[in-house]
């Protein structure tokens, strides 16, 4: 019994090294108090096209805006806790790259950032096909502009 209470605490330890840290959202710039959606969309224009490029660019276009999201990461990690090697997996295959809540509805929305080359892998579109089944909005994105329409914002 004593063996997995050592465990667990690992993997809350390691959790917060994979890519939790955008949960909070960025703050809003201290001249006006408040963002408009179509100035966000603006400064959130990516010139790069690496994906983790347009994952940061519209993590921080939700965050703007006020919009709740995350993201989220899937693999695994090795880690040594005395003399042992554990291993720790997290997500699951085909699990989106953002999460999050859509305001007003309520509704779950889940994105798939991808590049303008970049295609969807089958556990990927099952994933997106079952949150649309369930009442979410699944979508893939390949810009801040195409999470901006897809969200009505």
């Amino acid at each position: 019994m004593s063996q997995s209470t050592p465990g667990r605490r690992i993997a809350r330890k390691a959790m917060p090294t994979m890519g939790t840290t955008s949960v909070t959202p960025s703050p809003k710039p201290a001249h006006s108090g408040v963002v408009a959606p179509a100035d966000a969309l603006k400064r959130a224009r990516t010139t790069g096209r690496k994906e983790a490029d347009i994952l940061r660019e519209i993590l921080r276009y939700l965050g703007a805006i006020g919009v709740v999201a995350w993201r989220t990461n899937v693999g695994a990690v090795s880690s040594h806790y005395k003399g042992r090697t554990r291993f720790i997996r997290f997500g699951f295959p085909g699990l989106s790259d953002v999460i999050g809540i859509v305001p007003g509805s309520g509704r779950l929305f889940a994105c798939e950032v991808k590049t303008d080359t970049g295609k969807l892998t089958p556990h990927q579109v099952a994933f997106l096909q079952l949150v649309n089944k369930s009442g979410g909005i699944g979508f893939v994105a390949r810009s801040v502009e195409e999470i901006a329409r897809e969200l009505g914002m």
